[in-house]
């Protein structure tokens, strides 16, 4: 694994760069195309892990270090989280579902995401 490492560390950090951006970017599209080709159910998997990571992640992020609970930050990740309801919800047709077969699964997260963060911009700004 050291190996494997520092090997990584090697490379230059635009290359890094690129690497991480093809894997991002062609990665859930294959695990999309073998999901349906074996009926495995991997991304739905995968979809469940990354949402108990992002609430363990958010939890830590609102808890802190000093272990006060502020609710004005989770009001945030509620907004996100809405928002991703939202999108993937089969029934609204937007395209954006793990059903879907126009491959726009993927974007929900950064669509999301970006959501969250514009709102937040414009909650800031106002304070």
């Amino acid at each position: 694994m050291s190996a494997l490492i520092s090997r990584w560390r090697s490379i230059p950090r635009w290359a890094q760069l690129v690497i991480l951006a093809a894997v991002v970017i062609f990665v859930p599209p294959v695990i999309n195309i073998v999901e349906r080709q074996t009926g495995f159910g991997l991304l739905t998997q995968v979809n469940r892990a990354l949402i108990y990571v992002s609430l363990a992640l958010g939890l830590n992020i609102v808890v802190g270090f000093a272990g006060l609970l502020d609710l004005g930050y989770a009001a945030f990740f509620a907004i996100g989280a809405y928002t991703f309801g939202i999108l993937t919800w089969p029934s609204l047709r937007l395209d954006f579902s793990f059903s879907s077969r126009s491959g726009c699964a993927y974007w929900s997260r950064p669509c999301s995401v970006c959501s969250s963060a514009r709102r937040h911009c414009v909650c800031a700004a106002i304070i």
